[in-house]
């Protein structure tokens, strides 16, 4: 809904700074998205999916509402139509039951790990309780 998307919107200046952090200790590169585009990032591989629509493949996964955790390498599309090789982990994030967006941590490199998974988690499930406020 319009609603959703814009309570989003306006905590876009807050998910900048959240991704520029957790980028900084985990030194990977972590995306926010909204049930549409690509709306927060940071790491050396964001500049490809800012304001990017995301792929039919990544709205599947947030309205299964599952975790996706991927330790090798792996093809996967993360924008339609282009297919890259990364390791990942993609969380919804849950409002009120609803998947309204999906945390990300990618690499090009097979180094995603279960503390990646977990931070993600968190931060999944923090946005979920506090994007609505």
């Amino acid at each position: 809904s319009i609603l959703k998307k814009n309570l989003l919107n306006n905590f876009i200046e807050k998910l900048k700074e959240l991704v520029e952090i957790i980028n900084a200790n985990i030194k990977k590169t972590v995306l926010i998205t909204d049930r549409d585009k690509f709306v927060a990032g940071s790491g050396n591989l964001k500049k490809k999916y800012i304001d990017s629509n995301i792929s039919r493949y990544l709205e599947s996964v947030m309205n299964d509402r599952k975790t996706l955790f991927e330790s090798s390498l792996h093809t996967v599309e993360l924008i339609e139509n282009e297919k890259e090789k990364l390791s990942y982990v993609i969380q919804p994030i849950i409002m009120n039951g609803d998947a309204i967006g999906l945390v990300l941590v990618i690499s090009d490199k097979a180094d995603i790990t279960k503390l990646d998974e977990k931070l993600i988690c968190v931060v999944a499930q923090f946005l979920g309780k506090h994007i609505e406020e």
